[in-house]
């Protein structure tokens, strides 16, 4: 047997097992006044949900689960637990919703890999040093954890998750320098400080709707930095060092509040996305039309009157948002080879007699949104574009018997509304 569920305190189907399954699911048990019913040797997985859970309950069921190698527990009362009731040979533990408040006395020795007590009302937690083989902590949406524990040493950079915790400043922690993706998103740490120069291995740092206010100059000093996610937070300027991480590939800054972006962003040739959505950016420097390896600009709503005439240079761009910008006339687009869509929402102060020539022009696009555009003609020369795939057209002002016109003329074009 491989694998087993067990509902509503009916037992049985374990109690007669020949052979003690390869994964168990508990749900809606009351395990504080069901204990197990037998060993469990050879069980590799547990699952428990919901039901009656507690501390002790727990313990008693893990005590007879000497193999267990995963570990998934919602929505139990467990209290305060210690490490040391965990199997020896576990190596996945997830925790979620329910309340687990403080997990602490860790072992001199662990094999776990993966750590997630999340949602749970955790408000202390120690990691034992020794957790070499570490990959991936969460301790997300814990607003009680006001502080980030001491990390553990790894073989390997880890992943260290801390969503929506209740820190307020960076964390000042021993084991930094092993961590290569941190999440800090929802916390109101206020600013990055200097301090981050000591998380070395960092390649992914997000950090939306922590209000900040000011990047401190050492974080352009990261050497693996790819990934940066500052959305939501009231950034009036971007330290003059960042076009020298020379790594990045994903720049996120969509409603920070920038009125302008410094020149040295230009100089983020390896740059792949760069979102700038709702910030109130009157232009875009011309020097970004040099990240020849940009994929995804995404400018929706961000007060924009006007683009450089030609985007030539942005070779591998394949997403291109442009919504919702008072933009009069739109750019030459014929020069973006490995276009794939093209948001163009929104659009009220838009001459779409030219803008309609410009599309024509088109060397070729996958999707197109017109949505919520006052139009009242279409140019069917739009359907003649080279690897049309759909046209997005709700909320226009053209007619509902038009688009069906073209659907029936031009039936390998999906139209979307209308």
């Amino acid at each position: 047997m491989s694998e087993l569920l067990i509902a509503e305190n009916d037992f049985a189907p374990l109690s007669d097992a020949a052979v003690v399954p390869k994964v168990l699911h508990i749900e809606d048990c009351d395990l504080v006044a069901h204990g197990p019913p037998r060993e469990l040797a050879g069980l590799v997985e547990l699952n428990i949900e919901d039901g009656n859970v507690d501390g002790p309950a727990l313990q008693r069921w893990l005590a007879v689960c000497p193999d267990l190698a995963a570990l998934d527990v919602e929505g139990a009362a467990l209290g305060e637990l210690s490490w040391r009731v965990l199997p020896g040979r576990l190596q996945e533990l997830s925790v979620r919703l329910g309340q687990l408040t403080a997990m602490m006395d860790p072992p001199a020795t662990s094999g776990l890999r993966v750590i997630e007590l999340t949602s749970c009302g955790l408000q202390s937690v120690e990691l034992s040093p020794s957790l070499s083989g570490l990959e991936r902590v969460s301790f997300a949406y814990n607003p009680g954890l006001v502080a980030c524990p001491d990390l553990p040493w790894s073989a390997r950079p880890f992943s260290l998750d801390l969503r929506g915790c209740g820190l307020d400043s960076w964390p000042a922690v021993s084991g930094a320098e092993k961590v290569s993706t941190l999440d800090l998103s929802f916390n109101p740490v206020g600013r990055v400080a200097q301090e981050v120069e000591s998380w070395s291995s960092l390649s992914v740092l997000r950090m939306a709707d922590c209000g900040l206010t000011h990047l401190d100059e050492a974080l352009c000093e990261l050497p693996y930095l790819r990934e940066l996610w500052l959305k939501d937070n009231a950034l009036a300027r971007l330290p003059d060092g960042l076009g020298g991480l020379s790594t990045l590939r994903v720049l996120d800054l969509s409603r920070c509040q920038l009125g302008e972006l410094p020149e040295g962003l230009a100089q983020l040739h390896g740059l792949e996305a760069l979102l700038l959505s709702e910030n109130p950016l009157p232009r875009v420097p011309e020097a970004l039309l040099g990240l020849e390896n940009l994929r995804n600009l995404q400018l929706w709503k961000t007060g924009l009157a006007g683009l450089p005439e030609s985007l030539a240079g942005l070779n591998n761009l394949r997403q291109l948002e442009l919504s919702y910008n008072p933009l009069k006339r739109l750019p030459d687009l014929s020069e973006l080879p490995a276009l794939g869509y093209l948001g163009l929402c929104g659009l009220r102060t838009l001459d779409w007699q030219q803008g309609f020539g410009r599309l024509a022009e088109l060397s070729r696009v996958g999707t197109i949104s017109f949505t919520n555009n006052d139009f009242e003609t279409f140019d069917d020369r739009v359907f003649e574009i080279p690897g049309l795939q759909r046209i997005d057209v709700n909320k226009t002002g053209v007619a509902g018997g038009e688009w069906q016109r073209y659907r029936e003329s031009f039936p390998d074009v999906t139209i979307w509304g209308g």
